[in-house]
């Protein structure tokens, strides 16, 4: 359900605006392996602030800054029906969903092949039984990018800060503009978004089947 001036739809997880106020719904969401994106879109220095709450329970506060232009990103879990609410007083708030399942992510061969990952792309794919070696860049600028594997979050950082801030995982992340990883993730789903902020470059990703 969307509430939108006393309109009720399904929320499918799309990039949506929710001025204060206003609600988004989703049913049967799955239990993990998914997250919700927030984005104060405020020019001016107004706090944002949503409630997420599971078919009326289990209330979720999250504070969305102002003037940041980079996502707040959140790994939820529940059951039922997931209703986020814009509770700021004047900010508007864009929300989405990311993960399997959600939108319409481009392929992910795991042929080598270097592909483009732009900003709020996803790349999606089957790992199959083998070992795999993916790799991200970003050549300059602080880049985040969410990584779904079947039901883990990992949250990978390219060109990270020091100190580093509190969302990146410190096993997928880098002060520098490269992430190699090696694994067997035992036919499980590899989802990526990129959710850095607007000003970032473009990312890339490459997957190869060893």
């Amino acid at each position: 359900m969307l509430t939108v001036q006393g309109n009720s739809t399904d929320w499918q997880g799309q990039p949506l605006d929710l001025s204060p106020n206003q609600q988004a719904a989703s049913d049967s969401l799955p239990p993990s392996g998914w997250i919700l994106s927030s984005l104060n879109l405020a020019t001016k220095a107004y706090s944002g602030q949503l409630a997420v709450t599971w078919s009326g329970q289990d209330l979720t506060l999250i504070d969305v800054p102002a003037l940041t232009n980079t996502a707040v990103i959140s790994e939820l879990h529940g059951t039922g029906q997931m209703r986020v609410s814009n509770i700021s007083d004047q900010a508007v708030v864009e929300v989405a969903i990311y993960g399997p399942g959600f939108g319409n992510p481009d392929p992910l061969p795991a042929d080598g092949s270097t592909l483009p990952l732009d900003l709020k792309q996803a790349r999606q794919t089957n790992s199959g039984m083998d070992y795999m070696h993916l790799v991200l860049n970003s050549e300059k600028g602080y880049t985040r990018i969410v990584f779904i594997v079947g039901a883990q979050v990992k949250i990978a950082c390219l060109n990270q800060p020091t100190p580093a801030p509190d969302d990146c995982d410190a096993d997928t992340s880098s002060t520098g503009n490269q992430v190699s990883l090696i694994n067997n993730w035992e036919g499980k789903t590899l989802y990526l978004v990129n959710l850095s902020a607007g000003t970032s470059n473009q990312a890339s990703v490459s997957l190869l089947a060893l």
